[in-house]
């Protein structure tokens, strides 16, 4: 096994809960035994650099990695089979992503690259969602909440100043 670069937690459909890391490949792991879920997870031309599990309606999950050329795949991680098309906004490498429920029962995938933008896209389809939305050279670091009922994203860099964004565009 190579280098894992970022690790996750999910629950599978029926309850289980797995690990998931980001190296060469998506690897993916019982949380409990620590035994392999199957097969690495292929399909990246380069180094999978951020990994999430993201958790979906009525139980159902997906797992989202981002490389070093800026693409995202995702997976169902029961199965491993790939879901849908890669997700290709971004040019420069994914440094970090991450999901969010928003109030509205939709879940975004959100990450930010190496140029310090923030991606935006809907988790099911892998359409994008709003503008890319630039963190200025040092914001790198993304993390997710609902707050207040609103759907929030706090970055923070080097400044050691954390600042918090609206995750969903005005419509």
């Amino acid at each position: 096994m190579s280098t894992v670069w970022d690790v996750d937690a999910g629950v599978l459909p029926g309850g289980r809960h797995f690990f998931v890391g980001a190296g060469s490949d998506v690897f993916r792991w019982d949380a409990v035994s620590g035994d392999p879920l199957g097969a690495p997870l292929t399909g990246h031309r380069g180094l999978v650099m951020a990994v999430t599990a993201v958790p979906g309606r009525n139980g159902t999950a997906l797992i989202a990695a981002g490389d070093e050329n800026g693409v995202i795949l995702r997976w169902d991680p029961k199965t491993g089979d790939r879901t849908g098309d890669p997700i290709a906004g971004s040019r420069a490498r994914i440094m970090q992503i991450t999901s969010l429920v928003l109030p509205t029962g939709s879940t975004l995938l959100i990450a930010t690259d190496f140029d310090s933008t923030l991606w935006r896209w809907d988790a099911s389809t892998g359409e994008s969602v709003g503008e890319p939305m630039s963190l200025g050279s040092e914001y790198r670091i993304v993390a997710s909440a609902v707050v207040d009922g609103g759907a929030r994203l706090f970055t923070s860099g080097t400044d050691n100043m954390v600042r918090e964004w609206d995750a969903a565009p005005a419509s």
